[in-house]
C-alpha cells in the first residue's frame, strides 16, 4: 500500500510517499553549507531557496488593487541579474514560452518558441503582431521636452539600408515645424509625408 514516511537524512530532512514510502515529495536542507535552508519539492538536491520539478498551478484570490503574485529582484539598480527567466517553449512557434489570459480564456499576450510576440492573438507569425477590434491599434506617446520628437523607427542594418523614422512634432520644433506628422531618413531628408495636423 502507499505511505508517507518523514526521513532525516545527514543534513536533508525529507518526505516521502508512494509504494513503500520511496517517492520524495519534500526535501528540507540543514546544516552550514551554502544551501542551508533550500526547500525542493520533487528533488532531495534543491539548488536554490525553492526548487520544484514537475508541473504546478497556484490559486489564489488577490486583495483589491494589489498583485496576486510580486516577483521582486532586490540586488539593486546597478544589477546584472534577472527579474523573471522563463525557458522552453522549443524554437518553433508550436510552443509557448509565456502567456497570459483573461478571466474568458482569451490570449491577450503570448509569446512563442521562436520569440514571435502576439498582443490580442494566440498565433502570431511575425515578430510582433497586435490584433485589436477597436480603432487604435498601437499608440505612442510621450511627454519629454519640447524639441524632442516621438514616434516609430524603422531600421534597415543591410548594406544600403537606412533608418526611417515616423512622428509628430510639438510647437517648438526647428526643422519640421510644429503640429506635423512625418516621414523622414536618418539625416531629416527624403520627406515623404508633412501635413499639418487638422
Amino acid at each position: 500500500t502507499e505511505a508517507m514516511r518523514l526521513l532525516r537524512f545527514e543534513d536533508k530532512l525529507s518526505l516521502t510517499y508512494g509504494w513503500n514510502a520511496n517517492e520524495e515529495a519534500l526535501t528540507v536542507v540543514g546544516g552550514t553549507g551554502s544551501d542551508v535552508g533550500n526547500v525542493g519539492i520533487g528533488t532531495i538536491s534543491p539548488g536554490t531557496k525553492l526548487d520544484v520539478r514537475g508541473t504546478g498551478n497556484f490559486l489564489g484570490t488577490a486583495v483589491s488593487g494589489a498583485a496576486l503574485v510580486t516577483i521582486e529582484n532586490n540586488s539593486g539598480s546597478t544589477a546584472t541579474s534577472y527579474g523573471l527567466l522563463v525557458k522552453g517553449g522549443g524554437n518553433s512557434n508550436a510552443g509557448k514560452i509565456f502567456e497570459v489570459r483573461d478571466d474568458s480564456g482569451n490570449t491577450d499576450l503570448i509569446i512563442k518558441g521562436k520569440g514571435d510576440v502576439g498582443i490580442g492573438t494566440d498565433n502570431p507569425d511575425t515578430k510582433l503582431q497586435v490584433v485589436n477590434a477597436g480603432e487604435v491599434i498601437v499608440r505612442s506617446s510621450m511627454t519629454a521636452a519640447d524639441g524632442f520628437r516621438g514616434g516609430f523607427e524603422a531600421d534597415n542594418q543591410h548594406t544600403g539600408g537606412t533608418i526611417w523614422s515616423m512622428f509628430s512634432t510639438n510647437n517648438s520644433d526647428g526643422y519640421f515645424g510644429g503640429g506635423k506628422f512625418v516621414i523622414a531618413n536618418e539625416s531629416m531628408g527624403g520627406v515623404d509625408a508633412n501635413t499639418t495636423a487638422q
